[in-house]
């Protein structure tokens, strides 16, 4: 069996100013960001032993990954599975203009992601099939392991999605996890099971999430 421990990255200038951020829009942690990265790298060397650390290549979460490979004397494997929705004509665009110019697509990413997508981008239930496939395949490699991802807020969503094995309906209801928050997946010959979602208590004050509506 292997369990992975899923972070989403820390607070990014994105999220401070309320930017659509995906795989195209490269935007740095902010100190807090690297403060809540490092409370949660602090958190798992508490609690668990760590044997590898992956990373989305985005730097907001090579970083957040690189607080906790710091503690454990490890590297950070780069991988690709993992990086954020691929926002088309999103990147970079303030939420309140991307409600303005797309109403629907908008309404439908924030109530019904399940056939929601980035205009001249991903769509959602692509970034969920690839996590599994992601998750999968790094499973198989740490069978009988505890593997670290630092990852993104719509990745993170796949992965609980691939562990709950839930309708369409259900994952429409799923919010999106805090910034630095920690999601337990089990993955045993190839089942998924979810053990916590968006665990962030450690964090105390430094906790942060995305607004209403974006939560679902």
């Amino acid at each position: 069996m292997t369990t992975f421990l899923i972070i989403r990255h820390g607070q990014s200038m994105a999220n401070l100013e309320s930017v659509f951020a995906g795989s195209g829009y490269d935007s740095p942690l902010t100190d807090l960001g690297h403060r809540q990265a490092a409370c949660t790298a602090d958190y798992i060397a508490d609690n668990f032993t760590v044997d590898a650390v992956y990373a989305s290549p985005l730097q907001r979460a090579y970083d957040t990954g690189k607080a906790v490979a710091d503690r454990f004397g490890l590297t950070v494997t780069r991988e690709p599975g993992m990086r954020e929705i691929d926002a088309g004509d999103w990147e970079g665009v303030t939420f309140a203009e991307v409600a303005a110019r797309w109403p629907q697509e908008w309404d439908d990413w924030c109530h019904r992601i399940s056939v929601g997508g980035c205009p001249g981008g991903e769509r959602a239930a692509e970034v969920f099939a690839r996590v599994r496939g992601t998750l999968l395949r790094i499973a198989e490699k740490h069978d009988g392991e505890t593997v670290v991802i630092a990852s993104h807020a719509t990745p993170t969503l796949g992965a609980q999605i691939a562990a709950m094995g839930i309708s369409d309906a259900e994952i429409d209801r799923v919010p999106f996890v805090p910034n630095a928050s920690v999601t337990t997946i089990t993955c045993d010959k190839g089942r998924m099971a979810l053990v916590t979602a968006g665990y962030a208590e450690h964090m105390g004050a430094m906790a942060t999430k995305l607004d209403d509506p974006i939560l679902k």
